[in-house]
């Protein structure tokens, strides 16, 4: 019979109990206030008991948001750009982000935007697209106090390609291609300045060598010569030095026509008549085409 009894009264109150029983889902967190104060912790995933006089004041997903914005700034240089940027944060103490500020997120997303303002206004638009990355840690770095005081962590700013005005957009580009045109010029300038030494420096040894195949020519026609004249002069110790010279330049005009006949590249010779008779008229020929 008393079974029976606690029975009743354990369904009585589970019925009576049931219309205030809440389930927290996980990776939220819900704020109550009992009789408009708020209790000291929010409730967290689990069953609650939401007694009389309390109301549930909000509740606060924990899970990790982004917003997307898009700003228009204006850059050292003067020129507006808009930069798509996307905040990313979540929120690290519910009490503080229902009760430090009447629009938490909104406060933030203000704070972030003019932060943008200001550091991109102290950058050229060149510096702007080569640091973005840069510009997002600086906004951490700012912001990090301001939303922990509002019950927020801002995790990242990601800073989007800045987009200027077609104009602007355009003069870049010609830019950058006369740039590059400006670099395959000096590029192929200098391949030509290296061509041209390459060629002087052959030139320059050729030269060198021919010279020194030259001087070594005459130094053996000079030793030729001296030492058939000092065998004529053994050979006929009675002829006097101007015989000898004689000749000897009758032999080298012998000499001459033989290897004039049989290089190839000769195509016309003249040789004075009764030449055989009288092989030194052959000097005379450079003084009589001179004077023709």
């Amino acid at each position: 019979m008393f079974f029976g009894i606690l029975c009743a009264v354990l369904i009585l109150i589970v019925f009576c109990a049931l219309p205030f029983l809440r389930i927290v889902p996980g990776m939220e967190a819900w704020v109550i206030e009992f009789l408009g104060r708020p209790l000291r912790q929010p409730w967290y995933s689990g069953l609650h008991l939401l007694i009389p006089f309390s109301v549930i004041r909000k509740k606060v997903d924990l899970r990790e948001q982004q917003n997307a914005e898009t700003s228009e700034v204006k850059t050292k240089d003067n020129v507006f750009v808009k930069i798509g940027w996307v905040a990313i944060w979540k929120v690290s103490e519910a009490m503080k982000f229902v009760y430090a500020n009447e629009n938490p997120l909104q406060q933030l997303l203000w704070q972030t935007e003019n932060d943008l303002r200001q550091i991109v206004s102290e950058m050229t638009l060149e510096q702007l697209y080569s640091r973005k990355d840069h510009v997002g840690q600086l906004i951490l770095k700012d912001i990090e106090l301001k939303a922990a005081a509002m019950g927020m962590v801002l995790s990242n700013v990601l800073i989007e390609q800045p987009e200027p005005p077609k104009e602007v957009a355009e003069a870049m580009n010609q830019e950058v291609a006369a740039e590059a045109l400006k670099k395959a010029a000096t590029a192929k300038a200098e391949a030509k300045r290296i061509e041209l030494v390459g060629i002087a420096q052959a030139e320059k040894e050729s030269k060198k060598l021919q010279g020194e195949g030259l001087s070594e020519q005459r130094k053996a026609i000079a030793q030729g010569l001296e030492e058939s004249y000092t065998l004529m002069q053994k050979g006929m110790p009675n002829a006097s030095e101007e015989q000898i010279l004689s000749l000897m330049l009758k032999a080298m005009d012998t000499d001459m026509v033989v290897t004039a006949s049989h290089t190839s590249k000769t195509n016309l010779m003249v040789v004075p008549y009764a030449y055989s008779d009288n092989p030194a008229a052959l000097s005379a020929l450079p003084i009589l085409a001179k004077n023709h």
